[in-house]
């Protein structure tokens, strides 16, 4: 069988060279972020490297609040509706998402001119500004590329991501060539990159013609409010129990030790061209199943395609684990070698946050999102806990040891959930999952 066919029925979809163009699209993202990693630490230098991971965290953080309010829901609730219906459902959510990151970009802004003429933190506060501009243009971007999934055109974020790489690139090497490198001139490459490729396809919501009928921006919120009011707190909670421990590894070690992780993450984050490519394809595909409304389907489907997917994750993982030394020494430099521990770490972690994935989609598909929700409260109140003593005491190491033993407890409130939606009812062959919504 050819690889792209093998890679096609990863998917159970039929033989259609389009949806090629989706795991084409991870590998130009997920290797550019690879790419960009590389330059990066190569042009400014761990300590620096890590300070732009610190303020990068941010633009992550937003991007965790759009997908819990918008584009998840999207994901699900666009599914069934007609071409009208969707076009103004996403023209309606385009307009909220625009005006949320307007207001943004004026109260960082200003918190950022109040926080500059006190003398607080100038160091990284300085560059706070053109993050919040960049994550405005970084979470259109994911806007647009999702509607473009939902309606299964799959060249178009293609072309977005490859123009956005490009430029970004192009003047990353302008500013070597010239000598001019620094991390200010680094996020205006960077924010120019999406700037540009989000206006390539932002005309459609624009000065498409839309439907007359004027949507219920009442009604759309309530919808999107009651889908994802346990994901709007999971975000904010998942990234604490993930993040904290680099805050708390900025404070106590310095950005160098924060640069020295996200070197070893950006290596193991190739995974991610196979992460992205299911969060674009299944949460759709799984809403499908779930209008037949016949949970087995699903669960099979899920755990189906999980078994596929995994095997090929946790053969890229232990290969990763073995040529850790040889990967760094080519990659960063012999100077580097010394951190091989971290892409040890980073590959067993990655296994247990594999593991949730399809986990999480059959929660999110049924509409049980709360699970989702209590497994971060755990995992948050975890990281609270031990994450300044367990860094304190062993450093990086705590540092990686903490993650791991957190993503174990989040692991652990899922399979507790998924047990008592999975136990068979009374009736035969029926799961006890007929309210759907009764915990949200």
């Amino acid at each position: 069988m050819k690889i792209t066919q093998y890679i096609q029925s990863l998917f159970n979809l039929k033989q259609d060279l389009s949806k090629v163009l989706v795991l084409a699209d991870q590998a130009i993202v997920s290797g550019g972020n690879f790419l960009l990693g590389l330059v990066l630490i190569r042009l400014l230098g761990l300590e620096q490297y890590g300070l732009f991971a610190m303020l990068w965290m941010g633009v992550l953080f937003a991007l965790s609040l759009q997908q819990a309010f918008i584009t998840k829901p999207l994901m699900t609730l666009a599914i069934g509706q007609n071409k009208a219906e969707q076009q103004n459902y996403f023209h309606a959510l385009w307009n909220i998402q625009t005006v949320f990151g307007s207001g943004l970009i004026l109260l960082l802004s200003g918190l950022t001119f109040v926080g500059l003429s006190y003398d607080w933190a100038t160091n990284w506060l300085v560059y706070v500004p053109i993050i919040v501009v960049i994550a405005f243009f970084y979470l259109l971007q994911d806007f647009i590329k999702k509607t473009f999934f939902i309606i299964k055109n799959y060249a178009k974020p293609l072309i977005m991501d490859t123009l956005n790489y490009t430029i970004i690139f192009l003047g990353l090497l302008y500013f070597y060539l010239t000598e001019s490198t620094s991390l200010w001139n680094t996020l205006i490459v960077i924010g120019g990159g999406y700037l540009i490729s989000t206006l390539l396809y932002s005309k459609r919501f624009f000065f498409k013609n839309i439907s007359a009928i004027q949507p219920n921006y009442g009604n759309l919120l309530k919808k999107h409010y009651h889908f994802s009011s346990w994901l709007l707190g999971t975000s904010i909670l998942q990234w604490f129990s993930g993040n904290f421990f680099i805050i708390i590894a900025a404070s106590t070690l310095g950005t160098t030790a924060v640069g020295a992780v996200r070197m070893g993450q950006n290596i193991v984050g190739l995974c991610h061209i196979l992460f992205l490519a299911m969060e674009n394809i299944v949460p759709a595909e799984a809403a499908q199943l779930f209008l037949q409304k016949n949970p087995q389907i699903l669960a099979k489907y899920l755990l189906k395609i999980g078994l596929k997917i995994g095997a090929i994750v946790l053969s890229i993982l232990a290969i990763m684990a073995i040529a850790a030394p040889n990967l760094i020494h080519w990659i960063y430099g012999a100077s580097f070698v010394s951190y091989s521990y971290v892409v040890w770490g980073y590959c067993l972690l990655y296994i247990f946050v594999y593991i949730g994935y399809p986990i999480r989609y059959f929660f999110r598909t049924i509409h049980f999102t709360k699970p989702i929700f209590i497994a971060y409260c755990v995992g948050t109140l975890f990281s609270l806990a031990v994450a300044f003593p367990i860094i304190n005491t062993w450093g990086i190491t705590g540092l990686l040891l903490g993650l791991i033993l957190c993503q174990l407890l989040t692991l652990m409130v899922y399979a507790y959930f998924l047990w008592e939606k999975m136990k068979p009812s009374d009736k035969p062959h029926t799961l006890k999952i007929s309210n759907y919504s009764n915990s949200i």
